[in-house]
């Protein structure tokens, strides 16, 4: 997913840094990296399937030695209003087997529902607005990389 952000027209310069510093932990881990503490979050486009709406989202958070990464969404229907959807959750901590909690079985009333493999792949960032995320705790806020769509 980081690949594909990095390679698209979504990532400002700043966010780039960011996104390197994530990579910079997942790279080094299970050697813990101290002074990372970072997310990022990407949000997919809002798709309409007849009378109802969902969209996905994407988070990686680094917290020193703990990685956390998921897939999540929401789902809209006008007669029954919306609700909140986890597709996967991903964790691990030196020392630790990493855990995994897959949720897709369950997601039967989610059309686009699929495992993260699949949505990164599927994700093309030329043809549908995807809105990119970060933050870094370790950052003052005027120097927040912000948020990019590529509608922007």
């Amino acid at each position: 997913m980081l690949t594909k952000c990095v390679r698209s027209p979504i990532v400002t310069p700043k966010q780039l840094i960011g996104i390197s510093k994530v990579f910079y932990a997942l790279s080094c881990f299970p050697k813990v990296t101290e002074g990372v503490n970072a997310s990022i979050s990407l949000n997919g486009p809002r798709r309409v399937f007849g009378d109802h709406e969902i969209y996905h989202y994407s988070d990686i958070n680094i917290l020193e030695e703990n990685i956390e990464i998921s897939s999540a969404g929401g789902f809209y229907h006008k007669s029954t209003g919306g609700d909140s959807l986890t597709s996967m959750q991903w964790s691990v901590s030196p020392g630790c087997e990493a855990e995994l909690a897959d949720y897709l079985p369950t997601l039967w009333i989610v059309d686009d529902a699929t495992s993260f493999e699949r949505e990164v792949k599927s994700m093309d960032f030329s043809t549908e607005s995807y809105v990119l995320e970060f933050k870094d705790e370790d950052m003052p806020e005027e120097a927040d990389m912000g948020t990019l769509s590529e509608n922007s």
